[in-house]
């Protein structure tokens, strides 16, 4: 506006046309250019609008101009992921180990993870993260660790793994034997 310029922007948001019913009602956003509005309760299906308008120094409004409108669809599709324990190592000599963690999913955000030691019994979900300390069952041997991962539309991944072998057992103490000499005039040893 070359007279008073433009002293701030406002936005509503219709559902089904550009005359629909009003779902959020002329909101001011200041002078920014972009805005963000949550806490919406959108229907699957339905098709929404979002005007916008200008202000001037004067108090006067320019048109609306509306968007293209955008439909909201169903997120049915869950997140994929992988897991790996220690960095992939074979074995670890202690029951802490670290999971490395990557997921990702079609609405683009993984939300939450699970972690079990058997399949069965998982942890209470909790924010995804790329890296988490795990603490494995007590008991040498192979252990695996499952995962699976959440979106925001509480979608759950198929349970990915990663395996193992726990081994807190040092080696048995080595026998030593030699041929019951007591010197030796030989520069090696047997």
């Amino acid at each position: 506006d070359a007279e008073s310029g433009i002293v701030g922007y406002e936005y509503l948001i219709r559902q089904g046309s550009t005359s629909g019913t009003i779902i959020v009602n002329w909101t001011s956003a200041g002078l920014a250019t972009e805005a963000t509005h949550t806490g919406l309760n959108l229907v699957i299906g339905k098709k929404y609008y979002i005007g916008v308008r200008a202000k001037n120094g004067a108090a006067l409004y320019s048109s609306v101009k509306y968007s293209d409108g955008i439909q909201v669809v169903a997120d049915t599709t869950p997140p994929t992921g992988s897991v790996s324990i220690d960095g992939d190592a074979e074995y670890t000599p202690t029951t802490a180990v670290t999971l490395t963690l990557s997921a990702t999913d079609d609405s683009g955000m993984v939300a939450q993870m699970q972690v079990s030691n058997d399949n069965v019994t998982y942890s209470v979900p909790e924010t995804y993260s790329t890296s988490k300390a795990w603490t494995l069952p007590a008991g040498d041997g192979l252990h695996t660790v499952y995962v699976r991962f959440g979106d925001a539309a509480a979608n759950w991944s198929a349970p990915v793994s990663d395996a193992i072998t726990l081994d807190t057992t040092a080696p048995a103490t080595p026998t030593v034997a030699d041929d019951g000499a007591v010197t030796t005039s030989t520069t090696q040893l047997h």
